[in-house]
């Protein structure tokens, strides 16, 4: 065998000489070698042979026994990093071996079973490393100089020990099953790592980080700043057991494979498995696909029993056709699938070995002989054909009835093939050989004949059922389906022909099972409503789902390959799961918003939705059962089908979603109607919409991490979907949660915590905050804000960063203030992101004022000053004056909000009260002159509404700007109910004009006429959106105490006064309509006016601070 060698320098030569138990290795990708003997480090280009420049740098303090290290080639020619680290964890640094004397240290918790490091992408990215323990941690560990030149090193722990996973151990792709709540992501192993394999992928700024236990391979991300995050952890052992078809296997040694595409990122993993028959251990050599959102296995050889150095390495060539295995201190072994086995006699005794992409050949690094250099066989294939065309052909043996031999195989043969192994209840060795040669493994997902077979056998047209029938028939034939799918999917396993298909393949056929699954589901709630149809109740809800039965098998009549002439729409639904199943959830979508419409009785209505969700949630339990049972029997190739395909799965695509939105959408528009018809109802219908919300939701997350991240313009559209659903469904659930508790019932808690579990597992930060203002719950809000809620990775803000950003928006920055110190430096942090406006500055003076960091807070003051130029009018100097008092008075009270003082809750009222005033003020477009009186206010708002109604003039002060009637009506009462008790004794006459004003805004009469006309929903509608409805939200609704947090003002009459003044008011102007204002009043107090847009614009949120 041809060879050739390069000398050692001298140095490295004598250190190898002076110390027998030197340490070493050698990198044919970079060109880097060292010897570490014993507490001196020598670092050369072994290409430049004996000339070669060593660098040497001595540890920093002895090390006794064995070391890892890591060599770290940079894209600057010469910028080389090394980390070393003892098996004890004392950890050293050298940022730039060869041109400088830099280095630090550091202490590893723990014995040390591994290390891995690379640098990161870019000129200037710095590097990073992983050091195992044997606790089964992973620590971090980052180096890199400033634009100063300083080192930074940062050493943190990435996983936690074994049994303490936590939530931040949650990967986006960890949702195996997205249903039925927060599910759980990938963990780590539990087991200590025995190998660890990093790399940057191309064109990523992130890096990749394998951990190889002795049963599992994880993967995790490493981004350019903040903590790893786990991708998958994937049961290799278990994987390899069913490949191997042994009873125990153990993972050795993971180590990259050159060569292959890039995404690709292959690796091989070294086995020992041992045989039934109890005789010795064998190795195994299996090359592995990481790239993608799951592991796939693109081959893997057995080794000869010959092969068994404990503790080996082992090193593949390009694309993994050739393996090197050695032990420090032996005879290296080759194994190729021409050569077989065979020792490198021309290496002798190495310390090192590694491969040389670019010479094709095995590198040993041998004390006596230096860097020896042996060509890979490159023609293993061609003398492997030359062996094989040089054996004498053998005659094949006479074919039994009906077999076919594998040479003579076509594909035409399959479907008999599989049909005879599902008789007899196993697929033989000799049947799959069959399989393969006709070409079973071939074909993309919807040509191939395996995935053909697995729909032949969902959509096998059934006897002539003809219209639906109660009796068992349908569920019988569906049931016999199932059995026999879950069969060929078992001896497809057992002959290890399933772990071999790819998965577009694999997703067809575990689909197919689930669609069987979820058809059977559906038939059964089906066959409940026609054993039990005598209510007109039931046949309402029985009509609405054959409904929609009918229409999914209407949609898939011209998709069936078999003609159905004669057949129903019901018949051919339930013939063909494989694509009715998906075709029902479309049906489903126009169901549910039929259902809401066309009864009269809305009970009858919801009664019908709630059977048609019954039936969707029915029919994804089922779905998610079998794919439970299939990932059971088969957790390799279930993960692979649901994760290997860059798509998202058939019961999280879109028209699921759409289905589950439609339903949660009906019920949403039922609510008043069934208020108002049926309470109880209305409360049943509030848990319904929670059970739909979190369903939809779920599946929307799921679909997002199962989309392939390279896809754009998909990913951008459905996290867009993603956070309009989230808003929409939970927003009005969590307001018909609130609407059952201001009832006083003790339901309304139970469904407000289910609102808030559901938030908070997709970090609906907006719906949390809402949650916590309607309970005045400061203490909960800031439990989310520290831990309770993950940062949500669509629009990349904390819950303590949106708490921030609204308070802020809303002028709130009192409260911002008035936060538990633990939150001062992420608020000065965000603050720094923020336009340093003055606003702006001066709250960021404020809370530098208050972490004490006075240095800082100096220069703000000075900033804070430029911006504010000496151009304040005197409105904003009043409300500066407003605003500052409250400040003041809030800064001296030891305990915040929770202790206020009786004597400053009072000046903090009134400051609300001015700010408040100052607010409408500016509402109303007179900004431009000085603080006005609240007199003077509501006359303007007086003015302006009749301005808007009439063409009367006032002589007073008249609105800088157009203020609808509507606005302007409102803002009286809103004046009335900051300041009633500053209007000298005229508040009540305001007051009777502005409700006169409310009510001559809509024409009671023509209302009360087309009552009649109009269903009780739409009637609610009308009467919740007149500006009689939301005065009375504002004054007397559940939430008016939250937009005036202050005692009421005694212009306010009480609930029952303010009833008969405007029954009196009420027959002044009609004589028809007078119901209709007191039930709109009624509509109001009770916080169901629908139109309530200027009561969110312009709370108490709006009145603090600008």
């Amino acid at each position: 065998m041809d060879m050739s060698a390069h000398q050692l320098p001298k140095a490295v030569a004598a250190a190898l000489q002076n110390h027998k138990h030197a340490q070493a290795d050698v990198n044919g990708a970079n060109g880097m070698a060292w010897v570490l003997s014993p507490n001196v480090l020598h670092l050369w280009k072994y290409q430049d042979g004996p000339r070669a420049t060593v660098h040497t740098h001595g540890l920093p303090y002895a090390l006794p026994g064995q070391c890892h290290v890591a060599v770290v080639q940079h894209q600057d020619a010469g910028h080389v990093s090394v980390v070393l680290c003892s098996r004890t964890g004392n950890l050293v640094v050298w940022p730039d071996f060869a041109q400088n004397d830099d280095v630090a240290t550091h202490r590893i918790s723990g014995t040390v079973t591994a290390l891995a490091a690379t640098a990161f992408p870019g000129k200037h990215g710095g590097i990073w490393a992983c050091i195992s323990t044997a606790d089964a941690l992973l620590h971090s560990l980052r180096a890199q100089h400033d634009s100063s030149g300083q080192l930074h090193v940062e050493v943190s722990a990435i996983s936690q020990a074994a049994g303490d996973a936590t939530p931040a151990q949650v990967g986006l792709l960890g949702r195996f099953l997205p249903w039925g709540g927060a599910s759980p992501g990938p963990a780590p192993s539990p087991e200590p790592a025995l190998g660890l394999h990093v790399a940057a992928p191309a064109a990523s700024q992130h890096l990749s980080l394998l951990v190889l236990t002795a049963g599992s391979l994880d993967k995790w991300q490493v981004p350019a700043s903040g903590q790893p995050q786990l991708l998958w952890s994937h049961d290799l052992r278990a994987q390899l057991q069913r490949s191997l078809s042994v009873p125990a296997v153990t993972l050795l040694r993971i180590a990259g494979v050159p060569g292959g595409a890039p995404r690709a990122q292959p690796v091989a993993v070294l086995a020992s498995s041992t045989p039934e028959n109890g005789r010795s251990e064998r190795l195994s050599v299996h090359i592995l696909e990481t790239g993608g959102p799951a592991l796939l296995t693109k081959f893997w050889q057995s080794l000869p029993e010959a092969l068994a150095l404990p503790g080996c390495h082992v090193t593949p060539s390009t694309d993994g056709e050739a393996f090197l295995f050695w032990t420090p201190g032996s005879t290296p072994l080759a194994w190729s699938p021409a050569a077989g086995l065979e020792a490198l006699e021309e290496a002798g005794s190495s310390l090192a070995a590694s491969f040389e992409p670019a010479a094709s050949a095995w590198l040993a690094l041998s004390p006596a002989k230096g860097l020896v250099e042996i060509p890979v066989d490159a023609d293993w294939q061609d003398i492997q054909d030359d062996a094989l065309s040089a054996q004498p052909a053998l005659a094949a043996p006479p074919s039994g009835p009906g077999e076919t031999t594998a040479r003579e195989a076509s594909p035409l043969d399959i479907p008999r093939i599989l049909d005879e192994s599902l008789a007899g209840g196993v697929l033989s060795q000799a049947a799959a050989a069959r399989l393969k040669a006709a070409g079973a493994l071939a074909g993309s997902a919807s040509s191939n004949p395996i995935a053909q077979y697995s729909s032949r056998i969902a959509d096998m047209l059934p006897k002539h059922w003809g219209e639906p029938v109660g009796g068992g028939e349908v569920g019988e034939q569906l049931a016999a389906k199932q059995l026999s799918h879950n069969s060929l999917l078992l001896i497809l396993s057992q002959a290890g022909i399933l772990p071999q298909l790819p998965a577009p393949l694999l997703r067809v056929l575990m689909e197919n099972g689930e669609r069987l699954a979820a058809l059977a589901a559906v038939r059964d709630c089906e066959h409940h409503l026609l054993g039990v149809r005598a209510s007109r109740s039931i046949s309402a809800s029985l009509a609405a789902l054959q409904s929609a039965i009918n229409q999914a098998g209407h949609q898939c009549m011209p998709q069936v390959a078999t003609p159905v002439q004669g057949r129903s729409e019901w018949e051919v639904f339930y013939a063909y799961p494989s694509i009715s199943a998906p075709a029902f959830f479309e049906a489903l979508a126009g169901a549910s918003e039929a259902a809401a419409r066309a009864p009269p009785s809305a009970a009858k209505a919801y009664d019908a939705l709630l059977e048609l969700s019954r039936s969707a949630q029915a029919a994804m339990e089922a779905a998610l059962r079998q794919r439970e049972w299939q990932a059971q029997k088969f957790p390799g190739e279930a993960m692979k089908a649901l994760r290997g395909c860059g798509s998202p799965e058939w019961l999280v695509a879109e028209a699921p979603r759409h289905a589950l939105l439609s339903a949660a959408q009906s019920v949403i528009r039922l609510q008043q109607a069934l208020q108002a018809e049926v309470p109880e109802k209305a409360v049943e219908a509030t848990g319904l919409l929670l059970d739909l919300a979190e369903r939809a939701l779920n599946a929307f997350a799921a679909a997002v991490s199962s989309t392939e991240p390279s896809d754009a313009g998909a990913m951008q559209r459905l996290v867009a979907a993603y956070g309009a659903a989230r808003q929409e469904t939970l927003q009005d659930a969590l307001t018909a949660s609130v609407s059952v508790c201001t009832r006083g019932d003790a339901r309304g808690e139970v469904l407000l915590s289910r609102a808030e579990a559901v938030a908070e597992a997709h970090s609906a930060h907006a719906q949390l905050f809402d949650l916590c203002e309607y309970a005045a719950d400061r203490g909960r809000l800031c439990q989310h804000m520290s831990a309770g809620v993950l940062q949500d990775a669509y629009s990349g803000e904390t819950m303590a960063q949106y708490v921030f950003r609204r308070l802020s928006s809303e002028g709130r920055q009192a409260e911002l203030l008035t936060l538990p110190d633990t939150f001062s430096a992420d608020l000065h942090s965000w603050l720094l992101q923020q336009d340093q406006g003055a606003a702006m500055l001066e709250l960021r003076w404020l809370v530098e004022l208050r972490m004490r960091r006075y240095m800082l807070a100096a220069g703000t003051l000075g900033r804070v000053a430029r911006a504010q130029g000496g151009d304040e009018s005197a409105f904003q100097a009043a409300q500066r004056a407003a605003c500052l008092a409250k400040l003041a008075l809030l800064a001296d009270q030891e305990g915040g909000l929770a202790s206020v003082r009786p004597k400053a809750r009072e000046g903090i009222a009134a400051a609300d009260i001015s700010m408040g005033l100052l607010h409408a003020q500016s509402q109303m477009g007179l900004s431009d002159r000085g603080p006005l009186s609240a007199r003077a206010l509501a006359e303007a708002a007086l003015q302006a509404s009749r301005a808007n109604s009439s063409a009367a003039e006032s002589q007073q002060v008249s609105p800088g700007r157009h203020v609808s009637r509507a606005a302007a009506t409102l803002l009286v009462f809103r004046i009335l109910t900051l300041a009633g008790q500053q209007l000298n004794g005229t508040a009540s006459g305001m007051l009777r004009e502005a409700w006169h004003l409310a009510i001559a805004a809509t024409d009671w009469g023509a209302l009360h006429q087309r009552r009649q006309r109009l269903t009780d929903a739409e009637l609610a509608d009308e009467l919740g959106s007149t500006v009689v409805a939301q005065a009375a939200a504002l004054c007397y609704g559940p939430f008016s105490e939250q937009q005036t947090p202050m005692s009421a003002s005694s212009a306010l009459p009480s609930v029952g006064e303010a009833a008969q003044l405007l029954e009196e008011i009420g027959g002044e102007c009609t004589l028809d309509g007078q119901g209709e204002i007191l039930a709109a009043f009624d509509l109001g107090i009770s916080g169901q006016a629908t139109d309530s847009s200027y009561l969110r614009e312009h709370t108490d949120s709006d009145l603090m601070l600008d």
